[in-house]
């Protein structure tokens, strides 16, 4: 489910990548609004890619719900 979210995130306009945050197993990508980060799980078990999105007020988090509109994902709000 991870890489159909990151493909969804490539839909996000105005991401810079941040390569002084970033490292080989992790990239984080910016906007004024939306902030992203992949990064390889650990899990010797099932390693995975996964992807988290932060998004900045209403203007952000309406312009990731467009883009993940029709993906199957788990968005979890944090306070």
């Amino acid at each position: 489910m991870d890489s159909l979210v990151s493909s969804a995130v490539e839909l996000l306009d105005g991401l810079v990548e941040v390569p002084e945050a970033s490292w080989s197993s992790s990239r984080w990508r910016l906007s004024d609004t939306v902030a992203v980060m992949d990064y390889d799980s650990w899990d010797h078990e099932n390693p995975s890619r996964r992807t988290l999105v932060w998004s900045r007020e209403e203007a952000g988090h309406r312009q990731v719900q467009a883009a993940l509109d029709g993906w199957p994902t788990t968005i979890r709000a944090t306070p």
